[in-house]
C-alpha cells in the first residue's frame, strides 16, 4: 500500500522531483569541527540529533550526523585503508563527538541504537544516556518499526521504503565491501542518518494514532540497561566448562561409533546428502519435506525415530550433544576477562520479549537459551550472590484469567499445583494420587511422570497445539499425544470456548490484540488457522515480557537510590537475574529483592475488570543453576525485612559451607 501510494503520487506529478538532500562527504578537519558545533547547537536547541556509525575491523570507519532530513555529513576515519585524520585531529573529533553523544540535554536518534551505544561504550568509553530526569533522550527507528508493524521487516531499508522518497541504496554498503569506492560508502553513511531523521517523526505519529506510544517508549527505555548488561557480562567457570566440553565430545564419539555400526557405514549426522541416501534410500522411509524441499532436519529425524528407528534417534542425540559442546561449552566464546557476553535485541520477538545472540564483537552466544544443566558454569563474582526472580507460571495464569477458565482460576487462587491438577483431570484420578516420580506414567517411553505430562499440556495446549504436533515435539506416539490433548480440552473446555474464541473475536473486530500492559499488536497475515495459533500466545507472552521489562529491568536500572548495589546480569523472558555484593549487608539484600518482588507482583487487570497477581519466586545462589541454589517461594516469603535478612544469611552459610 505504501509503495502503491508513492507510485500513484509520482505518476500524477508530471514534474515530480525527489526531495533535495545535501550529503557532505570528504570534509576537511575544519569543516568537520564546524559541522559538529552546528550539530551540538542543533541538539541544545531541543532538536533530535540523528546519527549512524559504520564499523570496520572493530573500529568506527565513518560516522554521520544529520541536521534534519536534508543535511548530513559523514565523518571518515579511514580512506583507502589509511587514516583520514592525523592522530591529534582524530582525538579532537572524537572528543567533540563524545560531547554531543553524552550531553544530557541532547536527544540522540538512530537505527538499532543499542549496537551503536554498546560499541562506542566498549571501544571509546562514550556513555550514551537513555533517560535523563524522566525524559527519553534516545530514540530508535528499529524499535518504533517493531512496535508498529511486528509482521514487517525492521531494517532501515524497509523503513526507508515506507517513509521516504529515497531510492533504494542499502546495497551500496554491500558493494563497498566487495571493492566499491569510498565516496559511495560515505554517501551510504549519510543516508542512514537522513532516513532516521525523516522516518522517525512519521513513526511517532503512527504510534500515537494506534495508541501504541507507551509500548514504544517502554521498549526504548531498555536500551541503556541492556547496554549495561552487554558490557557487564557474566563470570564463567572456564575449567568446568572445558571439562564438560571434553566429556560431551567423548559421548558424541561413542554415539557416532554406534550409529556407524548400526548403519553399516560412516554416517555424518550433519550431511543432508548422506542422511537422505540412508533413510530415504536404503531404509525406504517416505521422504519428509519442508516447503516442498526434501529435508533431514530435526522434525524429519523425530518422525523417523518415532517409528522405532534407533539410527534417527542417534542422529538427534549426536546433533544435540555436539551443539551443546560447540555452542555453549566453547571457552573461545568467553572474553579475555573470563566473562561471557551477548547482544540483546529489544524487538527480537513479536510480542515484547527480548532475544539475544553472540556479542557484537563476535564472542559469546545466546544467553537466554542456555541449556539448564549448563547454568552451573555461569557464576556470581567473588563475594557476590546471584538472585533470579521469575514470574511463577505467568502464561498459564494469564490464559486462565483472560479466558475466564474457572478450574484454572480456582487452582491458582487456592494454591493448588496446577500441573498436578491438569494431570488429575487428564488421567481422571484424584489430584492426591497424581505422581511426580519419573517412570510413573506409561505414556511415551514410560520414563516420565503423570505431573510431567500435565505440565507439558499446560505449556503447549493453551495455544491450540494439535496432537500430531504435540507428539512430534515430545517424541511420543500420536495415540498417546491424543490422550493428553483430548483429555486437556475435556478438562478445560474454556480454553477453546472462552480464550480462543475471545482472541478470534478481537481479531475479527480490528486485527489488533491488546495485552495486559496496553501494548497493541497488529496482525497482518492471511486470515485463518495459522494466524489464530500465532495470536493465541500474544497476550500471555506479550504481557509477561512487558511486565518483566518495565517492572523488572527498567524499574531496577533507573532507581539507583534503592538499587545502587545491584548489577543486572540477564533477562530470560519471565525472569531477571542480578548480583549483589555480600559486603552491603543482608538487610540491604532483603530490601532489594523484596522491592523487585513487590514491583513484579503488581496485579494485572483483565478487560472485564478482574485483577490478579502473578507470584514471584526467588532463587539465591553462587551460580545460575537453580538446583544448586536455594529457592524461596512467594507463598512462604518472610513477613518482615529483618526475617528475610536472617533467612538470607542462613542460606548464604549453606551455600558457602564446605561440600562433603
Amino acid at each position: 500500500i505504501f509503495d502503491l501510494k508513492k507510485a500513484m503520487a509520482e505518476s500524477e506529478d508530471k514534474e515530480f522531483n525527489y526531495v533535495p538532500r545535501r550529503l557532505r562527504t570528504r570534509p576537511s578537519f575544519d569543516e568537520v569541527m564546524a559541522y559538529l558545533e552546528r550539530v551540538l547547537q542543533h541538539g541544545l536547541a531541543g532538536n533530535p540529533v540523528d546519527y549512524d556509525i559504520e564499523v570496520l575491523n572493530l573500529e568506527i570507519s565513518c560516522l554521520s550526523f544529520a541536521l534534519g532530513p536534508c543535511d548530513s555529513m559523514s565523518i571518515p576515519f579511514l580512506s583507502n585503508g589509511n587514516d583520514y585524520f592525523t592522530l591529534d585531529q582524530e582525538i579532537e573529533v572524537m572528543k567533540k563527538i563524545a560531547l554531543i553523544l553524552e550531553h544530557p540535554l541532547i536527544t540522540i536518534r538512530g537505527q538499532n541504537l543499542l549496537f551503536d551505544a554498546h560499541f562506542t561504550l566498549a571501544r571509546y568509553g562514550i556513555r550514551m544516556r537513555n533517560v535523563v530526569d524522566g525524559k527519553i533522550t534516545m530514540h530508535d527507528t528499529m524499535i518504533a518499526q517493531g512496535t508498529l508493524y511486528p509482521d514487517y521487516a525492521k531494517g532501515l531499508d524497509f523503513i526507508c521504503s515506507m517513509y521516504t522518497d529515497i531510492p533504494y541504496y542499502k546495497d551500496d554498503g554491500k558493494t563497498w565491501f566487495r571493492g566499491g569506492d569510498w565516496e559511495k560508502y560515505w554517501r551510504y553513511n549519510c543516508l542512514d542518518s537522513i532516513v532516521c531523521s525523516e522516518a522517525h517523526p512519521q513513526q511517532i505519529a503512527d504510534l500515537k494514532k494506534h495508541d501504541n506510544l507507551p509500548a514504544y517508549e517502554r521498549q526504548v527505555k531498555l536500551i541503556e540497561p541492556l547496554c549495561y548488561m552487554q558490557q557487564r557480562g557474566i563470570r564463567v567457570d572456564l575449567k568446568g566448562m572445558e571439562a564438560e566440553r571434553i566429556s560431551l565430545e567423548k559421548e558424541a564419539e561413542e554415539k557416532q561409533e554406534l550409529l556407524n555400526k548400526l548403519a553399516g557405514q560412516a554416517l555424518n549426522p550433519n550431511s543432508p546428502k548422506q542422511l537422505q541416501a540412508y533413510f530415504y534410500g536404503k531404509k525406504k522411509f517416505p521422504p519428509y519435506k519442508d516447503k516442498g524441499t526434501i529435508t533431514t532436519n530435526e522434525l524429519a529425524m523425530k518422525r523417523i525415530a518415532r517409528q522405532g528407528c534407533p539410527e534417527a534417534t542417534l542422529v538427534l542425540d549426536i546433533r544435540r550433544i555436539r551443539k551443546l559442546a560447540s555452542t555453549y561449552m566453547d571457552v573461545n566464546k568467553v572474553d579475555e576477562d573470563g566473562r561471557i557476553r551477548c547482544s540483546y535485541n529489544p524487538v527480537g520477538t513479536r510480542y515484547s520479549r527480548l532475544s539475544s545472540s553472540a556479542s557484537i564483537f563476535g564472542t559469546g552466544t545466546n544467553l537466554q537459551n542456555w541449556p539448564h544443566p549448563a547454568l552451573r558454569f555461569l557464576l556470581a563474582d567473588e563475594d557476590y550472590v546471584v538472585y533470579t526472580q521469575d514470574l511463577s507460571q505467568a502464561e498459564n495464569r494469564i490464559v486462565a484469567y483472560v479466558g475466564r477458565i474457572p478450574q484454572m482460576m480456582e487452582a491458582f487462587e487456592s494454591g493448588i499445583d496446577v500441573h498436578s491438577l491438569t494431570a488429575s483431570l487428564i488421567f481422571r484420578k484424584p489430584i492426591s494420587e497424581v505422581s511426580d516420580e519419573e517412570g510413573s506414567c506409561i505414556l511415551g517411553d514410560g520414563t516420565k511422570s503423570e505431573r510431567f505430562w500435565g505440565k507439558k499440556a499446560n505449556h503447549g495446549l493453551n495455544y491450540d497445539l494439535g496432537y500430531k504436533r504435540f507428539a512430534l515435539y515430545y517424541e511420543i506416539p500420536e495415540r498417546d499425544a491424543k490422550v493428553i490433548v483430548e483429555g486437556y480440552h475435556r478438562a478445560y473446555p474454556g480454553v477453546r470456548q472462552n480464550y480462543h474464541a475471545g482472541i478470534k473475536a478481537q481479531l475479527r473486530n480490528s486485527r489488533i490484540l491488546t495485552n495486559l500492559m496496553g501494548r497493541k499488536t497488529l496482525f497482518l497475515d492471511d486470515w485463518g488457522d495459522s494466524l489464530f495459533k500465532e495470536a493465541y500466545s500474544c497476550i500471555p507472552q506479550g504481557s509477561t515480557g512487558d511486565k518483566i521489562n518495565e517492572q523488572g529491568l527498567i524499574f531496577v536500572y533507573y532507581n539507583q537510590d534503592l538499587f545502587g548495589p545491584v548489577e543486572l546480569l540477564t533477562q530470560v523472558h519471565d525472569s531477571i537475574s542480578y548480583q549483589i555484593p555480600v559486603s552491603v549487608g543482608w538487610k540491604k539484600h532483603a530490601e532489594i529483592i523484596s522491592a523487585v518482588k513487590e514491583s513484579l507482583e503488581q496485579p494485572f487487570v483483565t478487560s472485564y475488570g478482574q485483577p490478579f497477581k502473578i507470584p514471584v519466586d526467588t532463587v539465591m545462589g553462587l551460580n545460575f543453576y537453580k538446583e544448586e541454589g536455594i529457592e524461596m517461594k512467594a507463598k512462604k516469603w518472610p513477613s518482615t525485612v529483618d526475617e528475610l535478612a536472617a533467612l538470607l544469611e542462613q542460606n548464604y552459610a549453606k551455600l558457602t559451607a564446605p561440600k562433603e
